[in-house]
């Protein structure tokens, strides 16, 4: 089935490998456990048009809903419901047909998701708060590198993951060098999706 899955308490999975996905379909557990999907709904367009997945609590309510965003225009999508419909949420941020993958995450601790964009030529993580503009910018790990970069945690920091090795970088701070923790797990150069999400609700993200 061609449709976006979110297993748990919904968490952006490895927008990268969405690219080919029919995007207006999204399936949503609230439970990890076989079954069923709580959620079934349509939204953005249909076919391949290359929109990408997010996941977030846009509007501060406690609950992470989804969005879609546009690659050709550099613009966000975002719904504070789970269900069809027109988007709740509709702005540009960053530089269209730019390849540059977006992201979401807490980046203030304010408790409200906003959006961000990674680099990949650079590995330059650009993250938005409130402002038009971003508010954090900083460079971790090798640029083209391939990696798929992560966000996780009680307050959002930022990570990699490198397919080759299936290794994970992860920084506990808005800032370039080492990784804080290197970690690695699954197997190597198998095309597996890197997941990210509070699983035992101590909320720090796994």
């Amino acid at each position: 089935m061609d449709a976006v899955e979110f297993k748990g308490e919904p968490v952006l999975l490895n927008r990268s490998k969405m690219h080919g996905c029919d995007t207006r379909q999204a399936s949503v557990l609230k439970a990890v456990a076989p079954g069923a999907a709580d959620h079934v709904f349509t939204f953005g367009p249909g076919g391949n048009a290359g929109w990408l997945p997010l996941v977030g609590d846009w509007d501060d309510d406690g609950f992470d809903t989804i969005g879609l965003f546009e690659p050709l225009a550099s613009r966000y999508h975002l719904k504070n419901t789970l269900s069809g419909g027109a988007a709740d949420e509709l702005f540009v941020f960053g530089s269209a047909s730019s390849g540059w993958l977006p992201l979401s995450g807490d980046w203030n601790a304010n408790g409200a998701d906003t959006i961000g964009l990674f680099d990949p030529a650079t590995s330059a993580f650009h993250l938005k708060t409130h402002s038009r503009r971003a508010d954090i910018v900083f460079a971790f790990g090798p640029g083209n590198s391939g990696w798929t970069p992560l966000t996780g945690d009680g307050i959002d920091t930022v990570g990699l993951y490198d397919p080759t090795v299936s290794a994970f970088h992860l920084q506990n701070a808005f800032a370039g060098g080492s990784a804080s923790s290197l970690i690695f797990f699954g197997p190597a150069n198998q095309g597996w999706t890197p997941l990210v999400g509070d699983w035992n609700g101590l909320s720090s993200g796994a």
